[in-house]
Parts: C-alpha cells; structure tokens; sequence
C-alpha cells in the first residue's frame, strides 16, 4: 500500500492505517473521518471535557456562571470560570479547605472570607483559640497584688499593735509614784 495514494477508514490513521484516532475525537463530519489521515491530529473540536491536538488531555473542574460543568478551550484547556472549589486557568488547583463556603477567586483568594479561627489572604493562618479563662499575665498580676495588700495589713497591724503599747507604757509610768 502506498502511504500517500492510501486512504484510511474511519477512525485509523497513519502508515498502512495501522493507528486508531482518539476516542476523545468528535465525530462530526458526514464522512465518518474524524482524524487526520497523516498525523492523527482530531479535525472536529474535541469531545466535552478534553483538549489538545489528539483530544487526550482531560479538562479541569470549568464551569458556566451558574456553576454548572462546562468544557474547557479545546486549544489550551483554559476555562472561563471554575466549579465551586477550584481555580487556575485551568481550574485543576482546589480553594483553601479554609475559605468559607470552599469558594475563591482565579488566583486563590478566599472570595468570601475565611472561617472561623482562620485568616491570612488564602485563609492559610490558623489563629489562636479565644482563651475564656484568665491569662497568666492576669495571674500574676492578681497573685502579686495580693501580696502587696497581705504586706500592707501586716505592717499597718504592727504600727497599730506599738502605737498601743507605747499609750499603755506612758499611762503605767505616769501612775508610778516615787
């Protein structure tokens, strides 16, 4: 068989038409043929949901504005939009399981904030839990100022105690007769 005189059946392709097309290939044309008969490249545009000269790269998660599946640009396999849950041209990257409701924007930004106990601008930093009891500043702060005060009543006790004696010494030596 002669390679440029030949002609392939429908869905074959190459030397002695020993090669199948992709199954990815649309078959479109009244014809019958959807690959070229020398390089195999797909004629029609892809089937849905791949991309590529021989349909045999697999779309990402591309979406309608409604978040419906959609195919992706049959050249590059670039989307328009992605699903809920994903971004990039592509949308192969997943959101943060941080963002809420799992939603971001085409470079990974968390769209509608971040949930709780998260922050940063992909909801990448875990912030500390909220602490209900009282911080070890406050301990030691409140334990220092209890032993000021248990200090200060001690001394003032002993003031007092000495001011009294004294009054009662006075008083006995002046009762004293010589």
């Amino acid at each position: 068989m002669n390679f440029t005189n030949s002609v392939c059946p429908p869905s074959r392709f190459g030397f002695n038409c020993n090669q199948t097309c992709s199954k990815h290939c649309k078959n479109s044309s009244s014809n019958g043929y959807i690959c070229e008969k020398y390089s195999g490249t797909c004629i029609e545009p892809c089937a849905t949901g791949q991309f590529g000269q021989f349909c045999n790269k697999s779309c990402g998660k591309c979406a309608l504005a409604d978040n419906t599946l959609t195919s992706c640009n049959p050249s590059d396999g670039n989307c328009i939009n992605c699903l809920n849950g994903y971004y990039g041209k592509q949308c192969f990257q997943k959101c943060s399981e941080s963002c809420l409701k799992g939603k971001c924007k085409g470079n990974g930004v968390c769209s509608q904030g971040c949930k709780p106990e998260w922050k940063g601008t992909f909801c990448e930093v875990k912030q500390p839990a909220k602490q209900t009891g009282l911080s070890s500043g406050s301990v030691t702060g409140i334990s220092i100022g209890c032993v000021v005060t248990v200090i200060l009543i001690v001394v003032l006790a002993y003031f007092i105690y000495r001011r009294r004696s004294n009054k009662d010494n006075a008083f006995s030596m002046k009762n004293i007769q010589y």
